[in-house]
């Protein structure tokens, strides 16, 4: 049978009968026979990806037929894309689709945090830079220490590289 829907970059939520797909390391080292467990307990990440999310990372390609997938869905995955890697993703998504096809992205709107920024600075708020940026999870309010801190940090954690808004997506 064929997959009707794909969702990549789905972290732990993983749809039952979806063809699901995360490239996270996290998801490398769990299925790791002793080393998975032992690397999930020091990094202090209690859950465990579910047992149908597949590795495959949307840039490189994901092993889906061309035009049999009647959704895509990708939530909170493009903003840790470089512009070049959504460029890509972009492609793989439209070779996945069947005509008429639906990808449903979500992802913040850089134009919508962009304009509460700028209202809250303009009240004069001394806190806006920081909330634009811990809210859009590009900034952190502090380095991650030690050992395991950055090992919790780096298995653990996702973090922003760009935003994007509907006009950039729109354009695609």
């Amino acid at each position: 049978m064929k997959p009707n829907y794909v969702q990549f970059g789905c972290g732990h939520s993983a749809g039952k009968d979806w063809l699901n797909f995360d490239s996270s390391a996290t998801l490398r080292i769990e299925r790791l026979p002793l080393v998975g467990a032992l690397l999930g307990s020091l990094s202090g990440n209690a859950r465990r990806f579910p047992g149908n999310v597949s590795f495959g990372n949307v840039c490189e390609g994901l092993p889906v037929e061309s035009n049999t997938a009647r959704g895509v869905y990708a939530s909170h995955v493009i903003g840790t894309m470089t512009p070049a890697e959504l460029d890509r993703a972009l492609e793989e998504t439209l070779r996945m689709l069947e005509p008429g096809g639906i990808f449903r992205v979500l992802t913040p709107d850089f134009r919508e945090r962009a304009r509460q920024y700028v209202k809250a600075a303009d009240e004069g708020s001394d806190a806006a830079a920081g909330n634009f940026l811990t809210t859009s999870l590009l900034g952190r309010p502090k380095r991650p220490k030690g050992l395991i801190g950055r090992l919790r940090f780096a298995l653990g954690h996702q973090f922003n590289l760009w935003m994007w808004d509907k006009l950039r997506l729109s354009a695609f």
